[in-house]
């Protein structure tokens, strides 16, 4: 012990220097899609799902990296019994960064990929449904006898992940933990929440195998376009000029509301790439996805509390201040549209209970052919006025929008509009 413990007095001199994490990319779904893959965490933990099955591909470690392994959780163990700080993250890597240093272990970056990953898990996550956790697009988890969850884009899930006895009764007590109760006080139901989670565990003492788990990621309610309409939050004639303007690359901001963001994803072109750091992004199942703060490859960007070195791409953002210059803001009171802004100029604004607009202003306009804009803008808004008084479901709009770009005279006369 005493070699790892001398570590501790390193440890508090040392700050964590966090990389960038590579966003979870997501890709671009088929019609009638037979597999999804995408990575989760370190690129070396992906998720697969084919039909109604998920599984997840995990490290493994070879013989050598099993030994490298076991040197580090052994200093972990008896380092971890001191003071531990609050952010138990940033200490265990601290922790794991000293431990290699000072054993100079000699580590590729595959395997300090797949190592962070299993200590990670192993230590400060949940076990074998730390992944779970982890990935954006799982909503809720479920235990009895086996594995289920609830998926964003596939909704009901069966998974491979079966867990022993052992296995379970650690992930009871971590979660027993998180309901700030000791494993041995559990009721046979226990309920929590915090911020992020909804927690129960039904509990039995007598046999850990008949215990079960319910975990709810809690997550912002995405609001429709349609709903944004019937509920007055703004006009169809709003929705169809920041459309026009989402496949114009003009870049939208939102001034220091995000409550809009997700719904902007809905005109998104298809095909294209796009990154997002909202923390419950529903993505468009036409575009590949990117999960996190940077990418590089994005074609767009919908990001929370925008900054300027996160992409070169085209934006659509919350921000607290933007300059006008060639950017469409767009303010919110009370959750509606309050007024939009194009290079300084007032296009639209709500007064006296309704949306007033002043087109003849726009320079967006005016620069792609006043009366050709007018006229498309026109039979946009007619159709974004037919889908919400049938209040088309959301997979369906996303739908109907990339046919458009497409092929936009046929939706249109499916509609009736011409």
């Amino acid at each position: 012990m005493g070699f790892f413990n001398n570590l501790q007095s390193l440890i508090h001199k040392t700050t964590s220097i966090k990389s960038k994490k590579k966003a979870i990319k997501i890709p671009e779904i088929p019609e009638n899609f037979k597999s999804v893959e995408y990575e989760l965490i370190s690129e070396v933990t992906t998720a697969n799902i084919q039909g109604n099955f998920y599984s997840l591909k995990e490290p493994v470690l070879n013989q050598e990296e099993e030994k490298q392994y076991e040197i580090i959780k052994r200093g972990i163990f008896e380092i971890i019994n001191l003071e531990t700080p609050e952010d138990s993250e940033d200490y265990i890597e601290k922790i794991t960064k000293l431990i290699i240093s000072e054993t100079d272990l000699r580590l590729s970056e595959n395997t300090s990929q797949k190592i962070s990953y299993l200590i990670h898990k192993n230590f400060i996550g949940l076990g074998k449904i730390e992944a779970l956790i982890k990935d954006p697009f799982i909503s809720e988890i479920n235990f009895d006898t086996s594995i289920q969850v609830k998926h964003k884009l596939f909704e009901n899930l069966s998974t491979d992940i079966m867990l022993k006895e052992n296995e379970l009764n650690l992930i009871l007590r971590k979660l027993a933990i998180l309901c700030k109760k000791d494993i041995s006080n559990l009721e046979s139901q226990t309920q929590y929440s915090n911020e992020n989670l909804a927690i129960t565990i039904y509990y039995n003492p007598n046999s850990i195998t008949e215990s079960k788990f319910k975990i709810i990621k809690k997550q912002t309610t995405s609001i429709s376009p349609n709903q944004l309409i019937n509920e007055n939050k703004l006009s169809p004639a709003i929705l169809s000029y920041l459309w026009m303007a989402i496949e114009a690359k003009k870049n939208i901001f939102f001034i220091n509301d995000s409550s809009i963001l997700n719904s902007m994803s809905y005109f998104l072109p298809p095909h294209i790439k796009i990154l997002s750091n909202l923390k419950d992004y529903e993505p468009n199942p036409y575009t590949t996805t990117f999960i996190g703060d940077y990418c590089g490859e994005e074609d767009y960007a919908i990001l929370e509390n925008y900054k300027k070195e996160q992409t070169t791409a085209n934006v659509i953002a919350s921000t607290e201040n933007i300059e006008n210059n060639n950017n469409i803001l767009c303010y919110i009171e009370n959750g509606r549209i309050s007024s939009i802004k194009e290079d300084g100029i007032e296009i639209f604004k709500f007064s006296n209970n309704q949306f007033l607009s002043n087109l003849n202003n726009s320079k967006f306009f005016i620069a792609k052919g006043k009366t050709i804009a007018v006229e498309d803008f026109n039979l946009r808004t007619k159709l974004l006025t037919l889908l919400s008084r049938i209040n088309q479901k959301p997979k369906d709009f996303k739908k109907i929008i990339k046919i458009y770009y497409e092929n936009p005279v046929a939706v249109l006369k499916k509609a009736g509009l011409l």
